[in-house]
């Protein structure tokens, strides 16, 4: 009956070894998951927990903002780490250079150009402008005139019926006379 009872006590104890022993050594012991993941699982199995710019089993997958092409009109993107930036072409802005823009020289707008743009791009009654129709435009500007060409650009502007008015918010303001 001795025998037994060491046997069974024997028995006992390497099962509680085997079971610590396979705890031990679950598969997020050797740390499958890539970039930051966080491994859950067991002997058996394992999922991973991965981070919002990664996917895959191990997290191994960056995920490409870009790949869904979200910069609009020859725009180039840059992928970031979760996040992308679009580089727009010149005529264009925006997050995803959806807004046809105004060029720019030197950092400030070049208000020439502005008043082109709208001439050209904004009020076109080739484009679908409403002819007839009283039209104005509001500038919102630093108060400093850059660039030549804005006098005769206003007056083209005036001469087909379109009213301006620009507001500088700066220490200068310049007055365009026609």
């Amino acid at each position: 009956m001795l025998a037994c009872v060491i046997l069974d006590e024997m028995y006992t104890l390497i099962t509680q070894i085997n079971t610590n022993l396979i705890a031990d050594s679950g598969l997020c012991d050797d740390s499958p998951c890539q970039n930051d993941g966080v491994c859950s699982g067991d002997e058996d199995s394992y999922t991973c927990d991965c981070p919002a710019d990664f996917t895959g089993t191990d997290c191994e997958t960056d995920i490409d903002e870009c790949e869904s092409e979200p910069c609009e009109n020859g725009g180039s993107c840059t992928d970031g780490s979760n996040s992308y930036t679009c580089n727009c072409v010149a005529g264009y802005t925006g997050n995803d250079c959806d807004l046809h823009g105004i060029s720019k020289r030197g950092g400030a707008t070049v208000f020439n150009a502005a008043l082109t743009f709208v001439g050209t791009d904004v009020l076109p009654t080739s484009e679908g402008g409403r002819s007839g129709v009283p039209a104005f435009v509001i500038f919102v500007t630093d108060g400093i005139q850059s660039g030549s060409g804005a006098a005769d650009a206003a007056s083209v502007l005036q001469n087909r019926g379109v009213t301006i008015f620009a507001i500088g918010i700066g220490g200068t303001v310049n007055t365009i006379k026609s």
